[in-house]
């Protein structure tokens, strides 16, 4: 082996290894913090492992959607309950909307986008103003 690389075997382990942080909860600068200490390896060689790892990690997200779903929908029915229970309508309240949007019951919305020139007044497109005056009309 060349210096400084590694076996595909020693790749799969380490790639392995780096699942196993992200499914414990670590956000990625502690993954980075451990695995380059642990490792001796550089930022950008631990951003391929973690890129690999999360690639082996979506159909398994995606096939446990729906129970990701159904977790967070009793989290929150668990705090509108004790909401309730310590008599606080405004957090109730709140979780019951963050509830509804994440069951996706209010119509998505809209955004609105405005776009000006200078100081709020009007776009000037001179490239277009000059691509439709005719050569002979300048």
């Amino acid at each position: 082996m060349a210096k400084g690389r590694i076996s595909q075997l020693e790749c799969e382990r380490r790639t392995a290894q780096v699942v196993t942080l992200v499914l414990s909860g670590l956000r990625p600068s502690e993954i980075y913090r451990i695995t380059m200490s642990e490792w001796g390896a550089s930022r950008r060689t631990i951003a391929r492992y973690l890129n690999r790892a999360q690639a082996d990690l979506q159909p398994l997200l995606e096939e446990q959607k729906g129970a990701r779903v159904a977790e967070h929908i009793a989290h929150r029915r668990d705090l509108r309950r004790r909401a309730r229970t310590a008599g606080d309508l405004r957090i109730e309240l709140e979780v019951a909307k963050d509830e509804a949007r994440l069951l996706q019951l209010y119509p998505a919305e809209r955004q609105h986008h405005e776009h000006s020139g200078p100081d709020g007044g009007p776009i000037t497109l001179t490239a277009v103003r000059d691509l439709l005056t005719f050569p002979e009309d300048r």
